[in-house]
């Protein structure tokens, strides 16, 4: 399957943290950012299409494409938050809202630990939060370690992510009418990825413990998860909730991992009421 033409003109600025590309759609008043899961912007596609009446959208590739395999290790969810940001302040945005999906979930909660003033709500769709949402062995340190020590060489970088993909596409369904996905190595092609960079980056994911932090987040946040999400199961949503000061869940009914493109227009109307209340 050919990938499908970029619908919307690429842009690239130069931060502190290094080059960072992105698209710049819309012209309302209310910025929004959408930080992408593992199926990078197409993934987003759909969802962009239904936000632009009410958004100035703004779509980041996080830029997993370091041809360093000493860099890719270090580089890690901690070293994108400092990207996120910079760009921010770089944009001069003032106040945008986040719309995370899945690891960009993690990412939007990071980034407003890290500055809550830099934002005004968060929306974030099935975010890992804590390791106690993965099967027990992923959160076996040696294993991680040997992970992450592995992830410098390709053929097992490549192997890893073969099998996160498709373990990914067997757990999340998708509709005949939806999106269809494009091919992990086409993916990887358009967007530059070096499969040693995420595959190291996903072992620092999986680390990632934020229970302890989540009170100090004051920002207004959505938390959006599908019913039938067998990746992180939905009860994982409602308990982060709690753990915010002020948040509110919703459940989607008959809906998997991958809303975005299986259900964007419902997406965008839930992300639309909350942002604009």
């Amino acid at each position: 399957m050919l990938i499908p033409p970029t619908p919307h003109p690429t842009r690239s600025i130069d931060l502190p943290s290094g080059p960072l590309t992105y698209c710049d759609i819309g012209d309302s008043g209310t910025n929004i950012i959408l930080l992408h899961g593992l199926s990078f912007r197409p993934g987003l596609y759909p969802l962009i299409e239904h936000l632009l009446p009410h958004f100035r959208v703004i779509a980041l590739d996080l830029p997993f494409h370091s041809p360093d395999h000493a860099a890719a290790q270090k580089n890690n969810i901690y070293s994108y938050v400092n990207l996120v940001l910079e760009f921010v302040t770089a944009m001069q945005l003032r106040n945008p809202a986040i719309f995370g999906n899945s690891l960009g979930g993690t990412l939007g909660l990071m980034c407003a630990l890290e500055d809550p003033t830099a934002f005004s709500k968060l929306v974030l769709r099935a975010p890992l939060w804590t390791p106690a949402q993965l099967p027990a062995y992923l959160r076996l340190i040696p294993l991680i370690a040997v992970h992450l020590w592995l992830s410098r060489f390709d053929p097992y970088a490549n192997f890893a992510m073969d099998t996160i993909y498709l373990l990914s596409k067997k757990m999340s369904p998708q509709a005949g009418e939806a999106t269809p996905s494009i091919p992990i190595r086409d993916l990887f092609t358009q967007f530059q990825v070096n499969p040693t960079v995420l595959s190291a980056f996903l072992g620092h994911l999986v680390q990632v413990d934020l229970s302890d932090q989540l009170s100090r987040i004051p920002n207004p946040t959505l938390i959006l998860w599908g019913k039938e999400d067998a990746l992180t199961p939905s009860i994982w949503g409602a308990r982060l909730t709690r753990c915010l000061p002020e948040a509110r869940f919703m459940e989607v009914a008959a809906e998997y991992h991958n809303i975005a493109t299986t259900d964007p227009h419902t997406l965008a109307h839930q992300i639309a009421a909350f942002v604009l209340a």
